[in-house]
């Protein structure tokens, strides 16, 4: 082998380490759950590509609307949007459970025991106990991979305490309807929803799928505030 032949071979592998090994960073890629287009409800699930490394489960991302206002953040618009520019750009928030705390939320909102990713299995978000005119309830989160229902809340605070509002605690200095206009006054608002699975990396942090279109739905305020 003569002298150029090594040196090129040395160059080569040079350049190899360089790559795989020296500062040129990989970051994780989750991929989303799938959502149907069939009116089935807030429904979305698994896949059998739900099984990263990474991926622990899932986070969900809400928005109130007027209800008659065109909603341009629909999902032929977002779809595939991500989470920053979900939460930053377009104004969404994210779904709290009923014992998470502010500043220490625990994540994912929905988690996927190891045995169970890779797998297919449901999700249904299950807003029916607001409309109970004599007492709403909390709408919660069900699967039969979940050892129990998970309540949910928006991400608001209880004011000289830690946790989060529920769903039918609506007040017009409310941050996440402070865009509404007349909400004390309005009898309908649209609430939007969206989805994207989530994982954790030492290197990287948290990680984030891209966001799915989960729907939306109309809440009557008149019978929420009774």
């Amino acid at each position: 082998m003569n002298y150029l032949k090594i040196t090129v071979l040395i160059f080569s592998v040079f350049i190899v380490l360089l790559i795989t090994g020296c500062g040129i960073e990989t970051i994780p890629n989750l991929n989303p759950p799938e959502v149907s287009t069939a009116p089935v409800g807030l429904t979305f699930s698994s896949t059998v590509k739900n099984d990263e490394f990474y991926f622990k489960g899932f986070e969900l991302y809400y928005k109130f609307f007027n209800k008659d206002d065109p909603k341009e953040n629909d999902d032929s618009n977002l779809g595939g949007v991500t989470v920053d520019d979900l939460k930053s750009k377009y104004g969404f928030y994210r779904i709290n459970s009923s014992t998470d705390t502010v500043n220490n939320p625990d994540k994912p909102l929905i988690p996927v025991h190891r045995g169970d990713r890779g797998t297919d299995f449901d999700v249904k978000v299950d807003f029916t106990p607001l409309n109970n005119t004599e007492s709403p309830g909390e709408p919660y989160i069900s699967s039969n991979v979940l050892s129990s229902d998970i309540k949910i809340r928006r991400d608001v605070h209880v004011t000289l305490y830690t946790t989060f509002k529920r769903f039918s605690d609506l007040a017009s200095g409310d941050s996440d309807v402070s865009d509404i206009a007349n909400f004390d006054t309005s009898l309908y608002i649209d609430l939007m929803l969206y989805v994207a699975s989530y994982g954790f990396d030492i290197n990287t942090g948290e990680i984030y799928s891209r966001c799915k279109y989960l729907g939306t739905i109309t809440l009557d305020l008149y019978s929420i505030r009774q």
